[in-house]
């Protein structure tokens, strides 16, 4: 069992980052940083703590959970049928990326292209 509300914070944290990612924070009222530089700042080091295990008694399932749970709120993937459309529209665009790498484009104002179809 664990206490705290630090879980929560780092959900309001992912949260921020998704509504304001380009927002000057200062970090110890010093340094100014994106507010997406923030969370990716902030998750990396919550990782790292946990692959380290340096966080002692600190409930690192509590941050990464807050973490999961800020993205799922905010962005509405917790509803099935939003995450469904939005799997569908992701492989949707990845298969349009590898499409237009395919596709050759070829002008009129290429001589060369122009005189192997005449």
């Amino acid at each position: 069992p664990t206490l705290g509300a630090s879980g929560a914070l780092y959900g309001m944290l992912v949260a921020f980052g998704f509504l304001y990612p380009n927002a000057l924070v200062y970090l110890f009222g010093l340094f100014p940083i994106k507010g997406k530089h923030l969370v990716m700042l902030f998750v990396g080091i919550g990782i790292l703590q946990s692959i380290t295990l340096g966080a002692g008694n600190i409930s690192l399932a509590a941050h990464l959970g807050g973490m999961v749970t800020g993205y799922l709120l905010i962005t509405g993937n917790w509803r099935p049928g939003k995450l469904i459309k939005n799997v569908k529209i992701w492989r949707l665009k990845q298969r349009h990326r590898k499409l237009k790498k395919r596709i050759h484009m070829v002008s009129d104002n290429d001589k060369s292209d122009h005189d192997m179809f005449h």
